[in-house]
């Protein structure tokens, strides 16, 4: 990650004096505006989802992978891998988060950490800490995140859709 590392959130959990918070001002502007930039390639509705749910303290429900080649005579696809997240946020009142993510390329899952920040050993992703959108190239987005156990997934995917749901079936 860029912009909100695991270091810098150990260290303003670990020591308030070193929270600097024009700093993280800085950060979080700078992140919005590549943001921004990345928008057209998201598209308008999952644009405004990523900037307006709040997924810090979430938790992570369900990661399921599909390969979209498996079972059937159709010619190979490139790029078949579809990831989905379901997320309760933390204000259990609201509705859950679908995350799906399509012509996925790379996935990345660190569970557990060799790096944990706020892990017990009988715990287990515990909540949804920090994410980022970035641009892995010119075809691909790149979407990272850390847990507050210290686990990190990583996604690299061309489409990206996300909405609130009631349910889900897991």
């Amino acid at each position: 990650m860029r912009y909100f590392t695991k270091e810098m959130w150990a260290g303003w959990q670990e020591e308030a004096s070193r929270f600097d918070e024009s700093h993280v001002k800085r950060r979080a502007a700078a992140y919005w505006r590549q943001f921004a930039k990345l928008e057209p390639r998201l598209g308008k509705g999952t644009a405004k989802f990523l900037r307006t749910a709040s997924l810090h303290d979430a938790r992570l429900l369900t990661m399921t992978t599909r390969d979209l080649n498996a079972g059937g005579p159709k010619l190979p696809k490139r790029y078949p891998t579809v990831i989905e997240l379901f997320l309760q946020p933390m204000n259990r009142s609201y509705p859950k988060y679908h995350l799906r993510y399509s012509s996925v390329r790379r996935v990345c899952f660190d569970f557990p950490s060799d790096r944990p920040l706020f892990h017990s050993e009988a715990g287990g992703l515990d909540d949804w800490g920090y994410d980022e959108i970035t641009a892995a190239d010119r075809q691909f987005l790149r979407h990272e995140v850390i847990f507050s156990s210290g686990a990190e997934l990583l996604i690299e995917f061309t489409k990206l859709s996300c909405r609130n749901v009631k349910s889900f079936a897991c």
